[in-house]
C-alpha cells in the first residue's frame, strides 16, 4: 500500500475510534443521568451483569477500580437498577 493511502486509512481509523469513544461516553452519561447514578456505579453494574454475583474485591479488579470504590456500590444504585430494567437483577454476593 502506498504511503499516502496508508496515512489516509490510519487517519480515518483514528477518527472512527475517536467518534466511537465520544458516542460511548455520551451514552454512558445519559444512562447515568437517567438512573441517577454515577459512572463508577455504572461500571460496576456492567461487570456484575456479565459475571453475576461477585465479591467486592473481585468486582474492583474486574472493573479496574480500587476495592474501596466498589464497597459503596449498592444502596441507591440497587434501587436505580431495580427501577430501570434488567440490571435490577444485580446482587452483590452476601446481600439480599
Amino acid at each position: 500500500m502506498p504511503n499516502k493511502a496508508r496515512e489516509t486509512l490510519v487517519r480515518a481509523i483514528g477518527t472512527a475510534v475517536h467518534n466511537y469513544r465520544e458516542a460511548t461516553d455520551a451514552f454512558n452519561d445519559a444512562a447515568c443521568a437517567y438512573m441517577g447514578i454515577n459512572r463508577t456505579d455504572l461500571r460496576c453494574a456492567e461487570v456484575i451483569a456479565r459475571r453475576g454475583p461477585i465479591a467486592a474485591s473481585d468486582l474492583a479488579e474486574a472493573a479496574g477500580l480500587t476495592r474501596g470504590s466498589c464497597l459503596g456500590f449498592g444502596g441507591n444504585s440497587r434501587a436505580a437498577f431495580s427501577e430501570h430494567g434488567d440490571l435490577g437483577l444485580i446482587r452483590l454476593r452476601g446481600q439480599a
